[in-house]
């Protein structure tokens, strides 16, 4: 036996279903949305769009400054 969110993790792993199809159906949407994570990762896709992150060195002044 298999919850209905890990058949859907199976579909998505064998390419059957696209990623919006998976969290669309899914009835634990947090729980599918990793196991997607986990899946795109051990693939050796992005994770995530964001890119281009960057420390703000004067975000501690701006708070002074209040």
């Amino acid at each position: 036996m298999q919850t209905f969110d890990k058949a859907i993790l199976k579909l998505y792993r064998e390419g059957l279903i696209t990623e919006e199809t998976a969290m669309a159906y899914a009835s634990k949407k947090p729980f599918v949305g990793r196991g997607i994570d986990t899946i795109k990762s051990a693939r050796g896709e992005k994770t995530t769009d964001i890119a281009g992150l960057k420390l703000d060195k004067d975000y501690d002044k701006r708070l002074k400054a209040w």
